[in-house]
């Protein structure tokens, strides 16, 4: 019967196909690992990136400070990586039209320490 042959040998050829060694083809040359000057290199570029096109930047306010001889008493702190992001306290927050009897530095400082560990958006 000719219909059989073929079938047959339409199964060899399948069965030889399937057991060829398969080539992969790496996207990589080679293993890389991120260093801490990678790392360093990277969350700057983040930051000018940020700065010249006003790239959305986001980060946790880890703290509040103030500066004794400066216009801005109080200002928040972000870390993005290793660098230390300032921003003043005007900035970062709406002061409230009744300060219930407190000077504009006190509550601002008050508004920003309220805000400890709330996740921010920010451009530098």
């Amino acid at each position: 019967m000719p219909g059989d042959g073929v079938v047959a040998r339409r199964r060899r050829i399948r069965q030889r196909s399937a057991t060829r060694p398969v080539s992969v083809l790496s996207i990589d040359a080679g293993r890389t690992v991120e260093t801490e000057a990678d790392k360093a290199r990277n969350d700057l570029l983040d930051l000018v990136e940020s700065q010249k096109t006003g790239r959305i930047l986001t980060g946790t306010m880890q703290g509040v400070e103030r500066a004794v001889n400066s216009k801005t008493g109080s200002m928040a702190v972000i870390y993005h990586g290793a660098f230390k992001v300032i921003i003043p306290a005007e900035e970062a927050v709406t002061l409230p039209e009744d300060t219930r009897g407190r000077s504009p530095d006190e509550t601002y400082h008050y508004m920003l320490t309220k805000r400890l560990g709330a996740e921010v958006d920010y451009i530098c």
